[in-house]
């Protein structure tokens, strides 16, 4: 008698908690408007758009299993076949299209959904009226046939439609203002979202681009200068001179000059340390001095100059020296450019996988929530008859409490997540933080081969890191040959060339009343023959020769190189260090979360079978609900530690490619195409 008590109260009990499935009751098609109907209040309906092959998903959450025949489809129409599968929280409806879709509208209320296409209908319509007409084909041209819509499923048993989300769908916003609006997101689109929109990275641009300006000041040094000149002078001297009174034939007591003096010319150095100059310069002089035979006289000079320096300053001078060391500081700012680049990389795809870790940990949290509820049902009702004490369903409410608790945190962590991703890759403002809501992909699980010795050589090869120490060794040597040269003496060799001519209207005075006859001027002037084969030439050629007394200064700045490039030669060999410790670490967690992965899955599917043994005992009687609520907790955490361990090892993938200095080639990006994005695309 007590064991069909017994039996009768586990069907009771079990009756009690059978609540009534939620099923999809109705799939209709209405012209060109889908019509979906279930049983009870939909939790959230997400929808997106697949374009090879068109097709439009819908996510019916909280939809347990298909109750509906599927309708048939008609020829005619932009629906090709629909089809539903099954997913642990939701009912998958996939409407397959003949063409891609431009627009449509959803409709939804407690328990209907209507997907209306007749705008998409319309839309064809148009274009087939405005489309022009085909040439009529020969006769003996096959015509190839269309493709039969596909067949739609008879009967209750749905047609499995395949797991769509790794082909990141683009949501479409849809008219029920209380739906959160989603955006998916792949990993690859977090990236470039961030390289085009990451604020950090647009500053960092700024670095590369100043340090290629800089060089070319640097290099302005080489331009060679033009000058232009013009000077008047009036000039009263006194004077008294009786040889002066017999050329004039009077008595002076000063003398009166106007002078003009017109100069131009160019100079410059040269990368070796010559620096060179050429000019001309052209006198006008009227003057009442009697000494003075020509008036106005006129006087023109070609001078040029060179002056090469023997040893300090050769090769090893200022100019040079400068642009050498700009354009290492511009090798270096491109690869530290490089190096952030890979950080903001490494952060994205870092926040990305965090995301989806505390989403996932959010669907378990939820998850352990309804079943924790699911118990405390049964616990008061098998108290109710009797069965159970008060104690166990005080223990079923704690255990119901606590994972409200875990579910609150969990929802804390995925909000805080989803804007550390959002910081990293948009400009959001205080509202799209509050109305965003990123769609993104779960990690996937690839064996990831490595070797280490091949990715040590990568790192050692390519790390942006090693390149810029290397660059600082560069830049300290420069900067120990031109202290060592300046520790010379000086030896300069100069030379210099002139042409000069003279030109001018003789003055008649008391012994020369007839100037052109006693002095003719047969000196090239600068107004007939003076560029040509007139004037006078002249040439020089000297050296000069500085020693410096102690040479203290030169001689311990020389040694203050030594000891900078001896430190920068250093710092290689410390970063040498640090790379090699990375891709050890690096090689050494892709293994360990590999196995990590392996083990957590193993233990999760343990725990949720003795889960379900433990729950078949509860319903035998020979269980409580506070051991079903441990070996629950159990599976909570194996699920977590499964989603910790996939996060884990997807980072750790990045953390390899990091270490050895690929991942930018890895992804396809390139250090000039993203200095050299423009800053339109930003603001």
């Amino acid at each position: 008698m007590r064991a069909i008590f017994l039996s009768l109260l586990g069907a009771f009990c079990s009756l009690a908690l059978a609540a009534p499935a939620q099923e999809l009751v109705a799939v209709d098609l209405r012209g060109e408007t889908l019509r979906l109907e279930v049983n009870s209040g939909l939790e959230g309906v997400r929808r997106s758009r697949l374009p090879d092959p068109p097709r439009l998903v819908l996510d019916l959450y909280g939809i347990q299993r298909l109750a509906a025949e599927l309708p048939e489809v008609p020829a005619s129409g932009p629906i090709a076949g629909v089809r539903v599968g099954r997913h642990p929280d939701k009912l998958r409806v996939v409407v397959d299209l003949k063409q891609p879709l431009e627009s449509y509208r959803v409709r939804r209320t407690d328990r209907v959904v209507e997907i209306d296409l007749s705008s998409a209908m319309q839309s064809e319509a148009a274009k087939a009226a405005s489309a022009p007409v085909p040439e009529p084909r020969p006769a003996t041209e096959p015509v190839p046939a269309a493709d039969p819509p596909l067949p739609a499923a008879a009967g209750p048993a749905p047609t499995e439609a395949p797991d769509e989300t790794a082909e990141s769908p683009a949501p479409e916003p849809g008219t029920d203002p209380e739906e959160p609006e989603g955006t998916r997101l792949s990993l690859r689109q977090a990236v470039q979202a961030a390289l085009i929109n990451n604020i950090e990275l647009e500053i960092a641009r700024a670095d590369p681009r100043i340090a290629e300006e800089q060089l070319a000041q640097a290099s302005g040094a080489y331009d060679p200068e033009i000058f232009l000149d013009h000077t008047f002078e009036q000039r009263e001297n006194p004077t008294y001179s009786v040889i002066q009174d017999q050329f004039t034939g009077e008595s002076l007591t000063r003398i009166e000059e106007d002078e003009w003096r017109y100069s131009g010319g160019f100079g410059g150095v040269l990368p070796l340390g010559l620096s060179y100059s050429s000019s001309y310069q052209v006198r006008r002089l009227e003057s009442a001095s009697a000494f003075s035979s020509l008036d106005p006289e006129w006087r023109g000079d070609w001078v040029s100059q060179l002056r090469l320096p023997l040893l300090r300053d050769l090769f090893h001078n200022s100019a040079s020296v400068t642009v050498r060391r700009r354009g290492i500081a511009r090798d270096i700012s491109l690869e530290e450019f490089r190096r952030q680049l890979v950080d903001l990389i490494v952060s994205v795809e870092a926040s990305y996988w965090e995301l989806s870790a505390a989403r996932s940990s959010l669907d378990a949290a939820r998850k352990s929530l309804q079943t924790a509820g699911d118990l405390l049902d049964q616990t008061r009702i098998q108290y109710e008859v009797g069965v159970v004490s008060r104690v166990e369903v005080t223990q079923a409410e704690a255990g119901l409490a606590q994972r409200e608790v875990d579910a609150i945190v969990a929802q804390n962590r995925a909000l805080a997540a989803q804007d550390a991703l959002l910081n990293l890759i948009y400009m959001p403002s205080m509202d799209q933080y509050t109305q965003a809501h990123l769609l993104i992909d779960n990690p996937s699980f690839v064996d990831y081969e490595v070797d280490p010795n091949n990715a040590l050589s990568k790192a050692l090869e390519s790390r942006p890191e090693l390149e810029a120490a290397r660059k600082r060794i560069e830049d300290a040597e420069v900067q120990l040959g031109f202290a060592k040269n300046q520790r010379l003496p000086r030896l300069d060799l100069t030379g210099s060339y002139t042409h000069s001519g003279l030109a001018g209207k003789p003055k008649p005075s008391a012994f020369n009343p007839d100037p052109i006859a006693l002095f003719p001027i047969d000196s090239g002037g600068i107004d007939d023959e003076f560029l040509h084969a007139g004037g006078d030439r002249s040439w020089g050629i000297g050296a000069r020769i500085e020693v410096p007394l102690g040479n203290v200064t030169a001689r311990h700045r020389v040694t203050e190189r030594q000891i900078e490039l001896r430190r920068a030669r250093s710092r290689l060999k410390r970063r040498e260090q640090d790379v090699i410790l990375d891709v050890r670490a690096a090689t050494r967690q892709i293994r360990s979360s590999s196995d990590a992965v392996r083990a957590a899955r193993r233990r999760e599917a343990a725990a949720e079978e003795n889960l379900r043994a433990e729950q078949e005992r509860l319903r035998l009687g020979d269980s409580t609900p506070f051991l079903v609520l441990e070996f629950e907790e159990d599976v909570a955490e194996a699920q977590q530690q499964v989603i910790v361990s996939l996060q884990t090892y997807r980072n750790a993938i990045t953390q390899l490619e990091r270490a050895q200095g690929t991942l930018l080639p890895t992804l396809g990006i390139g250090i000039e195409d993203e200095l050299n994005r423009p800053a339109s695309t930003l603001y």
